[in-house]
């Protein structure tokens, strides 16, 4: 069979190891045949039957056929039949897109996570989701209708469970209970008190069995609830924005 030359402009091979090929839709490849770099590239072939329509036609013939091209480091050509079907293209996935988020609902919905529950934040849906931890153990044990049962989860708990640990990247793990964690808080904030008194008897209060009651009504007497309550929310905004910024997800207010 004798091959035609009318396709002759597209993809050539690279000559030499290490040098970059050309896929079939005529992007860079990385591939090679024996450390030299490979394109693919079509061919019409003909069939040289008496009579034959399609390769009497000006630059006819049959296919095109696709074929692996590469250059030796010498300059020699050498091919290889790929097949009738082009190769297909390799393509990166892309991440899932990411809606922009609250900060406010980021905040309320890391604020209701309790132990043994997490979120996670669903991105291209912009919606959260809590998930119980015994959905973990229970993809660990099977899924049985009696493990549905012993750990009072359902079937969706298990098969988001699955995803996460299968890392799909639309499960978002949002900020960890223990960094607003209110106790840790309320220490922080004895540090920013200037007055010695009272930062005192708030250290004497954080101290007791039941300093909550006591620490407040500090707080109170002092005329730093209002200061607490913004020590807080910025806290808790900077948790926010550093979950976005790690997670590369924009946000407003």
């Amino acid at each position: 069979m004798q091959r035609t030359g009318c396709f002759k402009s597209i993809n050539r091979g690279a000559r030499g190891k290490h040098r970059g090929g050309r896929s079939a839709g005529g992007d860079k490849s990385n591939e090679t045949i024996d450390g030299y770099a490979v394109s693919y590239v079509p061919r019409l072939v003909k069939c040289n039957k008496p009579g034959c329509k399609k390769c009497r036609a000006p630059g006819g013939g049959h296919g095109p056929y696709w074929y692996k091209v590469y250059r030796t480091a010498e300059g020699k050509v050498k091919t290889k039949y790929y097949g009738k079907k082009a190769p297909a293209e390799e393509s990166t996935p892309s991440p899932p897109p990411q809606k922009r988020v609250k900060l406010s609902e980021l905040i309320a919905e890391t604020l209701k996570q309790t132990d043994g529950i997490v979120t996670y934040y669903i991105a291209g849906r912009g919606t959260y989701r809590p998930v119980p931890e015994e959905a973990f153990i229970a993809l660990e044990e099977g899924a049985g209708e009696e493990v549905f049962r012993e750990y009072r989860i359902t079937r969706e708990d298990l098969q988001i469970a699955a995803l996460i640990v299968n890392h799909d990247p639309n499960y978002i793990m949002l900020p960890d209970t223990e960094m607003i964690d209110q106790y840790e808080m309320l220490l922080a904030f004895i540090e920013t008190i200037e007055i010695d008194e009272i930062y005192n008897q708030l250290q004497l209060a954080y101290e007791k069995a039941d300093f909550f009651e006591s620490y407040f009504v500090i707080l109170a007497e002092n005329n730093l609830l209002q200061g607490w309550f913004k020590f807080r929310d910025d806290h808790y905004r900077a948790v926010a924005l550093h979950w976005c910024k790690k997670n590369k997800i924009d946000y407003y207010e």
